[in-house]
């Protein structure tokens, strides 16, 4: 185990950027006694192991790993290992990552968590926070979570798993990449199958289906996701697709069933997890613009009033104004709004859904 962990430290000298010789400058340690340590000729100390600590700014990591070690914990060892690969390759800062693992920890010690706390909070989060930071933070926080799981976690930090793996693809579906975020939906998917909650499994089934659909998926593959699911974004879903088919009878009746499950649902105003009204009227709309209704959309769309903190929806509610003209054939109207919605729309309110609702637009151009 002393190589690897030498072997360990080389990497991640030369992943940071550090030559061996401007790193025993700043250590203070002689760099032939340092070669001898990552070449496993002679045996890493915690004094060592914390000194790469403080030159890489590693947050301690190196330090756990070392003991992790010394006591024989594998699954420890494993884990700190891949949340070093994780600290570079995701952009998660190293001390913050240490704090978090020690807060978890804590926690753990005084037989408690706040993993259920924490998935409420990214439901919230996702509502309203710039993406880049909330990227970031979820990045590191899905390395803790996957710690907890894999050394014996508690029965809430598996319901939150399904929860903060799905909103991880919409992260990355958000950024403009559909496909990997289908990955992570499907891996939601399978996680919640593991937990012990239908409630969870349905809302992961419907949130699959409702982001595929506007994501761009085939109908097709769309509609099969919601058949699993008895939930009021599997039915929203549904009902985009027939749409889509132009099935619009189909539509209508999956729209109908949307609405009776709504009604009986959480409509909390700042949660991905609920279905609020502002957020019920404007998936609603989709479904008739995408019939090419243009008057049932206006109406509900004039109903759209989400709270100032999740103002990024205004650019999606005008650009399915343009959608219901382009299904209606009114291809100049649809792609002169379409111009003014992207020139106006800021960084941060450009989606993966977003240009998917160019594409119907400009397909509809092209085909009339």
């Amino acid at each position: 185990m002393t190589d690897q962990l030498g072997q360990t430290l080389r990497d991640e000298r030369k992943r940071a950027g550090w030559t061996m010789v401007a790193f025993a400058r700043e250590s203070r340690y002689a760099a032939s006694y340092l070669r001898q340590i990552e070449n496993g000729t002679r045996p890493v100390t915690e004094v060592i192991a914390e000194t790469y600590d403080r030159v890489l700014n590693s947050g301690g990591l190196f330090a756990d790993l070392y003991r992790a070690e010394q006591s024989g914990d594998e699954v420890r060892r494993r884990a700190l290992l891949t949340m070093l690969g994780g600290v570079a390759g995701l952009g998660v800062a190293a001390p913050h990552l240490a704090v978090e693992l020690l807060r978890g920890d804590l926690l753990d010690a005084l037989g408690s968590e706040d993993w259920s706390e924490l998935s409420e909070e990214y439901g919230q989060r996702f509502m309203t926070d710039p993406p880049d930071q909330l990227r970031t933070r979820l990045a590191r926080d899905l390395l803790v979570l996957r710690d907890a799981l894999r050394t014996g976690a508690s029965g809430a930090a598996q319901l939150a798993a399904p929860r903060l793996i799905l909103i991880q693809g919409m992260m990355l579906a958000n950024a403009g990449d559909t496909e990997d975020g289908a990955r992570w939906y499907r891996a939601a998917r399978l996680a919640a199958d593991q937990a012990d909650d239908e409630q969870l499994k349905q809302w992961t089934r419907g949130r699959e289906a409702f982001r595929r659909g506007y994501e761009g998926a085939d109908p097709q593959v769309v509609l099969k996701l919601a058949a699993d699911a008895e939930d009021v974004e599997a039915r929203l879903a549904a009902a985009q697709a027939y749409a889509r088919l132009d099935q619009h009878e189909r539509s209508r009746r999956e729209l109908v069933a949307a609405w009776r499950l709504y009604e009986a649902g959480d409509q909390d105003e700042q949660s991905i997890y609920a279905m609020p009204e502002w957020r019920m009227a404007l998936s609603a709309a989709y479904v008739h613009a995408l019939q090419g209704d243009v008057t049932g959309s206006d109406r509900l769309l004039d109903q759209v009033a989400p709270p100032k903190t999740v103002a990024r929806w205004q650019a999606q509610r005008e650009m399915q104004r343009a959608v219901s003209f382009a299904r209606a054939r009114d291809t100049c109207n649809a792609l002169a709004l379409q111009r003014v919605v992207i020139a106006q729309a800021p960084e941060e309110e450009r989606s993966a859904v977003l240009s998917q609702m160019c594409r119907v637009v400009e397909s509809c151009a092209t085909s009339s």
